[in-house]
């Protein structure tokens, strides 16, 4: 019977994670913290899939995820046996289905062992040149104490010329210097998305408030990950406007991570909190999207650098 199951990451899949080791069935795999494997990656739903045992038979379910579940390229629309050997995507992640004996022999030929998630339940932890995973605490310390700094860059709204500026952060924590894209990636690799977002829009306010930005739009970030609790995000969206009911509000959001629909659904609700949503549109994919949801576009110079977000007052 198999007891440990390994799904080898395979082409570009490799820059994204390292192999999933399956030891108790069932197992249920998804960004979500319920989950007995944690795969947080973007594209992932909460719940993906779902492996079980049937005598000595290991079956896949796709949990009705968003971009689905493929075995050897099909599409799973009924629970599959997975076999040693089979090429399983999760939504566009590649796998090859190894067990741990195939595993140890593709690790004598390479003369080493396999890259493992020895004792992790987040299967996205990956290490990038500047040092992270080793730099996790002191991400978690940026989190618990709230050492960001806003930044921002100078923006226009296409239907409108007013200024606007997108929020982003900076990290004041001594012993890690990050910018925005990067502290976005690393929270995204510890599950920390939307904690991190949550923290960034609160100081932003602030700061926004104590300069006196009354006049500039300003455009915080949402995490297309807080879309999927858009109750909790609304609430907390809805808080910060009621609290700083001088300063002009905007959201921006990633429109390649979300369908058509939640884009516009999300539009609809925050426009009932008197918050605008917009797209950074610099692709055509992007211009497409705006024209087909009639989400406001918004563009940011190419030349453009963070500054401090209190700089702007």
């Amino acid at each position: 019977m198999t007891d440990l199951l390994v799904f080898e990451p395979i082409d570009d899949t490799r820059e994204e994670t390292g192999p999933i080791r399956v030891t108790r069935f069932p197992c249920i795999i998804g960004r979500s913290r319920e989950c007995e494997t944690r795969l947080n990656l973007h594209r992932i739903s909460r719940r993906h899939l779902r492996l079980a045992l049937d005598e000595e038979k290991v079956i896949v379910e796709d949990l009705g995820s968003t971009n689905g579940t493929f075995v050897n390229d099909e599409r799973l629309s009924d629970p599959a046996e997975l076999r040693p050997g089979d090429r399983l995507h999760i939504a566009d992640y590649a796998f090859q289905v190894q067990s741990l004996e195939q595993l140890g022999r593709e690790s004598s030929r390479r003369g080493g062992a396999p890259q493992t998630l020895a004792g992790q339940t987040i299967a996205g932890f990956t290490e990038d040149p500047d040092g992270f995973p080793v730099q996790a605490p002191q991400l978690y310390e940026l989190l618990n104490d709230a050492l960001l700094e806003p930044t921002a860059v100078a923006a226009t709204l296409e239907d409108n010329p007013q200024e606007a500026l997108l929020v982003g952060g900076r990290s004041t924590h001594p012993a890690l210097n990050a910018g925005h894209e990067r502290l976005v990636r690393m929270a995204r690799q510890i599950g920390e998305e939307a904690r991190y977002h949550g923290i960034l829009r609160e100081v932003a306010m602030v700061v926004a408030d104590e300069a006196g930005l009354d006049h500039p739009l300003i455009v915080l970030p949402i995490d297309a990950l807080e879309v999927e609790d858009a109750g909790v995000l609304l609430h907390e969206l809805g808080e910060l406007a009621g609290r700083f009911r001088r300063l002009r509000l905007a959201c921006r959001v990633d429109a390649s991570e979300l369908d058509l629909a939640t884009l516009q659904q999300l539009g609809s609700s925050l426009d009932e909190l008197g918050i605008r949503l917009a797209i950074r549109c610099d692709t055509p994919e992007e211009a497409l999207v705006c024209r087909e949801t009639g989400i406001t576009a918004l563009r940011v110079a190419d030349v453009a650098r963070p500054r401090p977000l209190g700089d702007y007052s």
